[in-house]
């Protein structure tokens, strides 16, 4: 069970950074779908609050591994290949839902 909760610890983590980073950047941001619900709550205040909670679970995880010791072992790497799979994948899904955006090349 260990092993799991570090991976999910790495998901968690991973799918925070970008909605922590949008939402103290002040920038709109996709959002949880469930955020419709608070449609009040402006999206970077949203966004930089669903990132925290998403560090605080990942840490909530993390705590709950039992006699785990954060080094170079099993856990660390269920946590990194967690974090990576997630990074991969949130990378891939927000590419490919841009509006008609193309990427800058510099000249």
């Amino acid at each position: 069970m260990n092993y799991f909760f570090s991976f999910l610890a790495g998901l968690l983590f991973a799918n925070g950074i970008p909605h922590f980073i949008h939402g103290i950047s002040g920038e709109a941001f996709a959002y949880p779908k469930f955020q419709t619900y608070f449609h009040q709550i402006p999206s970077p205040l949203f966004n930089a609050i669903w990132g925290v909670l998403n560090f605080t679970i990942a840490a909530l995880l993390i705590l709950m591994c039992k006699n785990t010791n954060f080094g170079m072992n099993i856990f660390s790497f269920c946590f990194l290949l967690g974090f990576s799979l997630s990074s991969i994948g949130l990378s891939i899904y927000f590419k490919h839902n841009k509006t008609n955006e193309k990427p800058h090349v510099p000249q």
